[in-house]
């Protein structure tokens, strides 16, 4: 895991919208992309965080290729902080493969033939990565909050 702090420039945001259809829940995704440094950053938050160039920004993740992927940031200029969320992936993460175990177990006999084992795998494996995208998110918020204490203490004194 990684930190950034600085000064933003080049902002520019959007949003992603999924979901919908016939009585279907929909979710927005704000997305935030600038630069600190020079340095490509691309944030991704459940809820709109106002980030504005000049503004000074702590910044959580890793590297993605060229681009680096905030799990969390916080917005000193603002206090405004945004996270992608890590409470339903890590809900999610446990449901799952429970879903899979029980899944497997009860359906599986020959009439079936493999396909409850691979179904039941398939729900056990993205149980198991909404489990590990839910604690990077959740440990970036972690980092960033005693980060962020840690920098409002030395301002104090």
């Amino acid at each position: 895991m990684e930190t950034i702090c600085g000064i933003v420039n080049n902002v520019r945001s959007t949003i992603s919208v999924d979901g919908g259809g016939n009585h279907g829940s929909v979710t927005t995704t704000y997305i935030t992309i600038f630069q600190i440094n020079g340095r490509q950053i691309k944030v991704k938050t459940s809820d709109a965080i106002i980030i504005n160039d000049g503004d000074k920004i702590f910044v959580v993740g890793k590297t993605n290729g060229s681009i680096f992927n905030a799990f969390a940031c916080k917005n000193i200029t603002t206090g405004e902080e945004g996270n992608l969320g890590w409470v339903g992936k890590m809900v999610m993460g446990i449901i799952f493969p429970i879903a899979g175990v029980l899944e497997i177990n009860q359906f599986s006999n020959p009439f079936f033939g493999i396909f409850p084992l691979l179904l039941g795998l398939i729900f056990i494996g993205v149980g198991m990565y909404l489990l590990y995208s839910g604690s990077q998110v959740s440990n970036a918020v972690k980092e960033l909050r005693k980060l962020t204490m840690r920098k409002e203490n030395v301002a104090t004194e």
